[in-house]
């Protein structure tokens, strides 16, 4: 009983930090569409950019409004890539593919990371 009363001590102390996060299907939904739009194609098509930049934005919003801080850590960066790409004023297409691989790479990360959670 003494370690049964320990754990729950233990896990009211970390705020649940122990337990695994349940699924979202809202944020995992904006992951996957980033994700998609940024491998539709490597040139630095300005809608495509938009799109992303968008996406990047609400993931950041939404994570800070209802997840974790170490979660919101990661669309914040997701975010400043995204950021970084639609604000570069005539950006080359060498550049644009390397920051759509950068947002890609991070996505693909968190849908791994994410996917994985508790459904």
């Amino acid at each position: 009983m003494k370690n049964i009363t320990l754990i729950i001590f233990i896990v009211m102390l970390t705020g649940c930090g122990l337990l695994p996060s349940k699924f979202d299907n809202v944020e995992f939904g904006y992951l996957s569409e980033l994700r998609a739009v940024s491998t539709l194609e490597e040139s630095c098509n300005q809608d495509h950019i938009d799109k992303m930049k968008f996406l990047g934005s609400v993931l950041e919003v939404y994570s800070k409004n209802t997840l974790n801080e170490n979660i919101t850590k990661i669309y914040a960066e997701i975010n400043s890539l995204a950021t970084e790409l639609a604000e570069r004023e005539n950006p080359s297409n060498v550049y644009c593919r390397l920051k759509r691989e950068n947002i890609a790479v991070a996505s693909d990360n968190a849908l791994e990371i994410f996917g994985k959670r508790r459904k």
